[in-house]
């Protein structure tokens, strides 16, 4: 996440249009019956699917439907959300409205430059991917995977950049299938509880942070290349001014052609991307602090509102607008 001396906070209450929440697979028409899930072994998704309209299996076969989430523009209020950020990560403690009391279940297919750490706190939710869905049982996404949320109560989404230490740690120590992975059981421990009895934003983002460092283990995962480090600490300190990679490449002292190749390499996306990333997490956190979309579109670098806004939903799955903040 963008470098912050100091933690926000906000409260938002998402109004959703016809096919969304931070995560949630838009609902067709067709019945759904749900998925059983079961894990079999540590960071092992067993698929048991009676899913009509997403995934079925026939013996050992995988079949997939793919159906595309229906989209619809009515205006809709779906959750309330405390989120924190600081450098490197985040936590968004969501309240979903019953279901009873909305026609939304769910966002959007969408990928986003982050590790999703998703559990429950006491709430339910279903996340999907093109091979699998899981409920309610702690479960991780992994970075750039194309996905699908659905929740009814509250549950926590805690965001990874992948490039940082513990998320580097994080990605070696689970082993990941169709996208995802389990969170182990002693990782999760009181998390809940101290959610609950998080009453600042201090201690909310201490309580995301402890998660994040319980999901590493004890795994020392290298950090990048230390061009590519000096190229992610000068787009983050100079978002506003940060040109094309042939400016990164001056900073990291290679050809653009090298810097390249090697961004990709240490990061898994290309440098273009995680500047879109940064501008993304800078917008966000305009927004919370009570800017307007424009405003916080030209304050993260975007060339305009359109476009911001075109990137939060291919990123998030709503349209930025859906947020009502207070």
């Amino acid at each position: 996440m963008v470098r912050m001396a100091v933690i926000v906070r906000k409260v938002v209450a998402i109004a959703v249009p016809m096919a969304a929440i931070a995560s949630p697979m838009a609902v067709s028409d067709r019945a759904i019956s749900p998925p059983n899930f079961a894990v079999d072994q540590p960071g092992r998704i067993k698929r048991q699917f009676t899913h009509a309209g997403r995934l079925t299996a026939a013996g050992s076969k995988l079949h997939r439907n793919r159906a595309k989430p229906a989209t619809t523009f009515a205006m809709e209020l779906v959750a309330r959300t405390r989120i924190v950020l600081w450098e490197g990560g985040s936590l968004w403690a969501v309240d979903a409205r019953p279901e009873a009391e909305r026609t939304i279940r769910s966002t959007d297919s969408h990928a986003h430059h982050a590790l999703q750490i998703v559990i429950s706190l006491g709430g339910t939710f279903r996340l999907s991917t093109a091979d699998g869905s899981v409920e309610n049982a702690p479960v991780v996404v992994a970075a750039d995977v194309a996905h699908w949320f659905e929740a009814e109560g509250r549950v926590a989404l805690a965001f990874v950049e992948p490039e940082s230490r513990l998320g580097r740690a994080i990605s070696e120590r689970l082993d990941f299938e169709g996208g995802m992975a389990r969170v182990p059981a002693d990782v999760v421990g009181d998390f809940a509880a101290e959610v609950a009895a998080a009453t600042d934003p201090e201690a909310l983002a201490a309580a995301g942070r402890a998660l994040h460092e319980r999901m590493a283990g004890d795994v020392r995962a290298g950090l990048p290349d230390f061009r590519v480090r000096r190229v992610l600490a000068w787009a983050q300190d100079n978002l506003e001014t940060a040109g094309g990679l042939a400016e990164a490449a001056a900073v990291a002292g290679l050809s653009p052609g090298r810097l390249r190749h090697l961004f990709v390499e240490q990061t898994g996306l290309p440098f273009k991307t995680y500047l879109l990333w940064l501008r993304m997490t800078r917008a966000v956190t305009a927004i919370s602090a009570g800017a307007s979309l424009t405003q916080a579109a030209h304050e993260a670098g975007f060339a305009d509102s359109p476009h911001f806004s075109r990137t939060f939903r291919r990123m998030f799955g709503i349209a930025p607008a859906s947020l009502q903040m207070t």
